[in-house]
């Protein structure tokens, strides 16, 4: 018996060596494979970027951001500082920078307090919806080519013009300018062009294009390199087939970890800790997402904003690595103190 022992130890330690390699290996696999879920999902569902956006629209830092960008835009409509140069006389050059100063925040606060109501938020999220359809036709068609006739098909723009209308009436609620001026309420079917020049003709003037326009990608800019765009469609398509050949191979090297193993117990005890391991990685992965990127921006107020919404964005990813981090350390334990499952 001694012998036999002795001769299937060799084999006991290889199969217990390979099957911790093995759990490694699947280890990463779990990580990756987390990372790559969310990120489609997270990204590439418009259902789930309109929900995500419902809640990052709650977030205070995000509200001042966007209020910021608001005001900004509804001071230029109106000229204010233009205004303020005609009817204050010269030698008031001091006491004008107070007003604009006392104008841009009284404005502010009715943005705010705008961007808080269930409308405005409601058009930003099918704004955002919309903006993000057309941003996924664009990765998704082959044939499209930078540069080709119709460069409006090659840009994606967030159009925040029906908000900035929105929070027009919001002011004109407030009596910050003449009820005499009608502003619209611009309907969402409407082009870029068509709701400018809606709320133009209302207020009596011609909006540049550029108002309310946030770009998200133009096609302008990649114009040196008509590849760039094919390139993004075909690492698209790369990242969609990885993820899933990814997923069936950590499936397949989790039973192998079983498989290999001397025995049961070592086999499920090396997988659940692969697992936990891992989901520890997809933690500290978003960890590390939020804090790294608003470092690279340098409006304080902006980079705020995309820590907020990072935070809420990889909230979901923390919440599924914290459940199966759990049920992979319970079985952990499960393994180790059950002894009926000890042979």
């Amino acid at each position: 018996m001694d012998n036999l022992v002795v001769q299937r130890r060799p084999l006991f330690l290889l199969r217990n060596i390979v099957s911790v390699l093995l759990a490694i290996l699947v280890s990463f696999g779990f990580l990756l494979s987390a990372i790559g879920i969310w990120s489609r999902s997270t990204v590439l569902d418009t259902r789930v970027v309109a929900s995500n956006t419902e809640e990052i629209l709650k977030q205070p830092e995000v509200i001042s951001a966007l209020g910021n960008y608001l005001t900004d835009q509804t001071l230029d409509l109106f000229n204010m500082e233009g205004v303020l140069n005609k009817k204050l006389p010269v030698f008031s050059g001091a006491i004008k920078p107070v007003l604009i100063n006392v104008l841009h925040d009284v404005v502010s606060a009715q943005v705010n307090n705008s961007l808080g109501t269930a409308r405005v938020r409601q058009t930003l999220v099918r704004l955002v919806e919309a903006s993000h359809t057309q941003f996924l036709t664009l990765l998704r068609n082959e044939e499209i080519r930078v540069g080709a006739p119709g460069a409006e098909d090659d840009s994606v723009v967030l159009n925040l013009v029906p908000v900035l209308s929105s929070v027009l009436l919001g002011l004109q609620e407030q009596k910050l300018f003449s009820p005499r001026i009608k502003i619209p309420e611009l309907d969402l079917t409407l082009t870029v062009e068509q709701q400018l020049k809606t709320l133009g003709d209302a207020l009596g003037v011609k909006l540049p294009t550029e108002v309310g326009q946030l770009e998200v990608y133009k096609a302008d800019a990649l114009g040196k390199d008509d590849d760039v765009l094919r390139q993004a469609q075909g690492a698209l398509s790369l990242f969609e087939r990885g993820l899933i050949m990814l997923i069936a191979l950590t499936v397949i090297l989790a039973g192998a970890v079983v498989l290999i193993a001397p025995t049961k117990l070592l086999g499920l005890r090396h997988l659940s800790l692969s697992v936990l391991f891992g989901m520890a990685g997809a933690w500290l992965f978003s960890k590390l997402f939020i804090t790294l990127i608003p470092r690279q921006i340098d409006d304080v107020a902006v980079s705020d904003a995309v820590k907020a919404a990072l935070g809420e964005l990889t909230s979901s990813l923390n919440r599924a690595s914290l459940l199966l981090a759990v049920a992979a350390f319970s079985a952990a334990m499960w393994t180790i103190f059950n002894k009926r499952f000890r042979s």
